[in-house]
């Protein structure tokens, strides 16, 4: 079992990695920076679900990114 822990954060959704784009279907874009350069991970329904995403993708690609672990990911 993997536990993940979503950051907060004092931006419009309230987590990090997380932005809101508001009047869209899937109004929450998750997003990471990793070697310097920004890796998008998708959109979704709530803000919840593109925090565990993020989560997941720093710990360790369960999110969608391809690196595991912390390989250059910048928080």
């Amino acid at each position: 079992m993997t536990l993940l822990v979503c950051m907060m954060a004092d931006n419009s959704s309230g987590y990090f990695g997380v932005n809101l784009k508001p009047g869209r279907p899937k109004p929450y874009q998750a997003r990471v920076k990793r070697d310097g350069k920004e890796v998008y991970l998708g959109t979704f329904a709530t803000a919840e679900e593109a925090a565990l995403c993020v989560a997941g993708d720093i710990a360790g690609g369960a999110g969608g990114g391809e690196k595991g672990g912390f390989g250059g990911l910048v928080l």
